[in-house]
């Protein structure tokens, strides 16, 4: 598919109903671009922007976890319509229970693939769900459970529910591009990492499974920019740190954070997409800072 430089950038943003994914939804349709937002249940915010921007986002129901070969088809489907996204974003993340019940738990899975040129609402179908165990078949957390600060409170639940929503999303979201993106495809994959997910920055301990889940995010990125420097020559993966944001996930911790330091959606928004806008493929493979610096793996 060609491209001109000045076409009109088609962003894929999966957590769009999170905090920070909603805000590049709003954000990536206020610089003009063609936004498609992937959600794993219907949401009323979407809706209420695709009405305002019927042209310029596109809504799909499905479920990226279960990557299962009717996903890729709805992609696939999608793809046809509106052409291969530049941009793909996973913005979703999970931190915390919070006081959620465990149906609610899973609302930091779910995730925005926003892409269209016109109005495009395709509906969730019915799964083959017997490649990758569902929120049903995991083992439940506690309703309240906040990130581990000793050894002793680590549970193979908790850890497995982080490793799901920050770790396995985007091996799926990786997966779906693998099969579904010509070689010749110039894109830009981001996924929002922490910097707690830092071996190198790890200067005080605690928060065991998000650490972890983070830090084995960043090698798997680490590990794809190798392989898809290969197989997509002009792609650019990496891992950003948005800084802490003003979202559900970061509400517990606030009080310990200086204003100066928590910054709004709408501002990390901004940030995320400058820095995806300044990655090349000769840079694919970093660690990055919001303010564009590369971090220590």
């Amino acid at each position: 598919m060609s491209r001109r430089a000045d076409a009109v950038k088609k962003v894929m943003i999966v957590g769009s109903s999170g905090g920070i994914g909603m805000a590049l939804v709003r954000y990536c349709l206020e610089i003009g671009c063609q936004v498609a937002a992937l959600t794993r249940s219907p949401s009323p915010a979407l809706a209420a922007l695709q009405q305002a921007v019927p042209n310029r986002l596109a809504i799909v129901e499905c479920d990226l976890l279960d990557h299962q070969p009717q996903v890729e088809a709805r992609l696939s489907l999608l793809f046809a319509r509106y052409g291969y996204p530049d941009w793909i974003i996973n913005a979703a993340g999970f931190l915390h229970a919070g006081t959620t019940s465990h149906s609610d738990l899973h609302k930091g899975l779910k995730d925005g693939l926003n892409k269209g040129a016109s109005v495009a609402h395709i509906k969730r179908e019915p799964l083959n769900q017997s490649r990758i165990p569902t929120a049903s078949t995991q083992p439940q957390i506690s309703q309240c459970q906040m990130p581990e600060k000793r050894l002793s409170e680590i549970t193979p639940a908790f850890l497995e529910h982080n490793l799901r929503a920050n770790l396995y999303l985007s091996i799926a979201l990786a997966q779906c591009c693998d099969n579904l993106l010509p070689r010749s495809t110039p894109f830009r994959f981001a996924c929002l990492s922490a910097m707690v997910g830092s071996i190198a920055d790890n200067h005080s301990g605690g928060w065991y499974s998000y650490r972890i889940s983070k830090a084995a995010l960043n090698m798997f990125l680490k590990t794809l920019s190798l392989e898809w420097k290969r197989q997509f020559p002009n792609a650019c993966v990496a891992a950003i740190h948005p800084g802490t944001t003003d979202t559900q996930l970061s509400a517990p911790f606030q009080s310990r954070i200086t204003a100066s330091k928590l910054y709004s959606s709408d501002i990390s928004a901004q940030r995320i997409v400058s820095v995806i806008e300044s990655m090349t493929p000769e840079q694919s493979g970093h660690f990055y800072h919001w303010d564009g610096s590369v971090l220590p793996w």
